[in-house]
């Protein structure tokens, strides 16, 4: 049996007193002392976070790093394009295998052993204790991003290796992304930075609106959550509900809440961030809630896999396949929807090495192939109805018919088999047991009142905030009021989140983690 450890105990959660420190000497020392090597000092920073996550497992970054640095330049110097596909696909390989083997090979090992013992083969594949290194996933889809784009003179590569090093391992965005390109953070991580008042305060800002949605919102909400998923045989009906409900604003806090803190503590460098949640539930379709939701990797899914396997031979052979058979236009549609199937069962299995994954992505794949499918007919059908599709109800009725499609997908992400999948979507919709709202039941799904309470004001300051994002900048709209009534929304939520902080932990002990650590 491998055993490969990993150093939790010295980890450094983004939601600690810790890391708030950290981030404060280094804003310091960034501004002063370093004031002219500003990205060598982040370069530090971000080696010592990522050795103190893992130190052990720091050789599996370096490998990645390297190998992608050496052969980016190899494809500037190679004029030979046969023998730059030939060192892509090469260095392709063996960062997909270290990936595929830390975090996959245990699956695969499971079902070869299972399906050897249903047909009665006597062999087994070994388990094997294996621990992923910190943002694994991330930074391995980031580097693969980085090569393509290279091979495919989308710009020049980095000669300096320290500062490529920097770009794959900058701290703010090594732990869950959002999955940079090297053309818009590299060039902004290697610029001189002026302190700026209006990036620290807007920095600060948004790190302020994340730890409140993580401290406040996610983590109270997992507590119920982790209690009826976890103990689901002493739940039923309605109570699945509500923690799938739950669960769906869990993770969306959550993770928002990281993008969030870690936007904010870069834009505080002066370094901007991409973009990677839109508020998303108020999507009216589930091709536009892809659109809203972890906004970075569903553009590398569309970028660099769903565009190579459209231009791959075999689509291409199987495409003028089918217009034999099926007509020009069902004919050229056919492989689109193979090439979604892919992307959303890969999808699938880079979010967890278990086959509740793989259907929730291949759920979601067959979504929007039926989306594509029947746009037409339905819209044909709405007509005929004399429907107003403009009006305000039509427009809830499509956000809450997506909302409600998310939380069946969200049934497969939770829970933990398959199993318990179809037992509590069987009891949702045969357990009838509203009377949960008359008694005391409801607070014993692991909030108590008073937690209840709290958590539901947090929620609606949220939703109230996410509709005025909506139809404006909320903070260039908060600068424009006068210096005491912006203050005093200051103060509010730094007392509130910090009492919320205070009252979960102690402010010096164990953080719950972030849900997409795990991926």
């Amino acid at each position: 049996m491998l055993s490969i450890t990993k150093e939790r105990k010295r980890n450094m959660p983004i939601v600690s007193l810790q890391y708030i420190l950290f981030w404060g000497i280094i804003f310091l020392l960034y501004y002063t002392l370093f004031k002219n090597r500003q990205w060598i000092l982040l370069l530090v920073a971000s080696t010592f976070f990522y050795a103190l996550a893992g130190a052990r497992l720091f050789v599996f970054i370096i490998i990645t790093s390297i190998s992608t640095y050496i052969a980016a330049l190899y494809i500037e110097k190679q004029k030979d394009n046969r023998k730059c596909k030939i060192i892509v696909g090469f260095t392709l390989i063996i960062n997909i295998t270290i990936l595929a083997i830390l975090k996959y090979f245990n699956f695969f090992a499971g079902n070869i052993n299972w399906l050897n013992q249903k047909l009665g083969v006597d062999f087994s594949l070994p388990a094997m204790k294996l621990f992923l290194p910190l943002g694994i996933s991330f930074y391995t889809f980031q580097t693969i991003g980085y090569l393509i784009d290279v091979y495919r003179g989308k710009y020049k590569p980095e000669k300096n290796l320290a500062k490529y090093f920097l770009f794959v391992i900058y701290f703010p965005h090594i732990i869950q992304g959002p999955i940079a390109k090297f053309d818009l953070l590299g060039k902004q991580l290697f610029e001189k930075h002026e302190l700026e008042y209006k990036n620290v305060k807007f920095g600060l800002q948004l790190m302020l609106w994340g730890f409140f949605k993580k401290i406040l919102i996610a983590d109270q909400l997992g507590l119920l959550v982790d209690n009826v998923f976890n103990n689901y045989q002493q739940y039923a009906g309605i109570q699945y509900i509500i923690a799938t409900v739950a669960y769906a604003i869990q993770i969306y806090a959550d993770f928002s809440g990281c993008m969030d803190i870690v936007s904010g503590v870069s834009q505080t460098f002066g370094i901007e961030l991409s973009l990677n949640f839109k508020r998303p539930y108020f999507s009216k379709t589930i091709p536009e809630f892809w659109r809203r939701w972890h906004i970075t990797l569903g553009d590398w899914f569309r970028e660099y896999l769903f565009y190579s396997v459209q231009r791959s031979s075999f689509i291409i052979k199987l495409t003028k396949t089918t217009k034999n058979i099926f007509g020009k236009k069902l004919g050229r549609e056919i492989p689109v929807y193979l090439a979604l199937l892919v992307v959303w069962f890969t999808t699938g299995l880079w979010h967890g090495a278990s086959w509740n994954y793989v259907i929730w992505g291949v759920y979601y794949g067959i979504l929007i192939i039926s989306s594509m499918i029947f746009a037409k007919p339905i819209k044909r059908f709405v007509k005929h109805l004399k429907i107003n599709v403009e009006c305000e109800s039509f427009q809830l009725f499509r956000i809450l018919r997506t909302f409600f499609l998310v939380c069946i997908g969200y049934v497969f992400f939770r829970a933990e088999n398959l199993e318990t999948v179809f037992y509590m979507l069987k009891s949702m919709v045969s357990t009838f047991n509203i009377e949960i709202f008359f008694n005391s039941q409801i607070f014993e799904m692991g909030l108590s009142a008073r937690k209840l309470l709290l958590v539901s004001i947090c929620i609606i300051l949220l939703l109230v905030v996410s509709i005025a994002q909506e139809k404006m900048c909320l903070r260039e709209k908060l600068e424009q009021q006068n210096f005491v009534f912006r203050w005093i929304i200051y103060w509010s939520g730094i007392v509130v989140t910090m009492l919320g902080f205070l009252m979960q932990n102690g402010g010096f002990g164990e953080t719950v983690k972030f849900i997409y650590m795990q991926f």
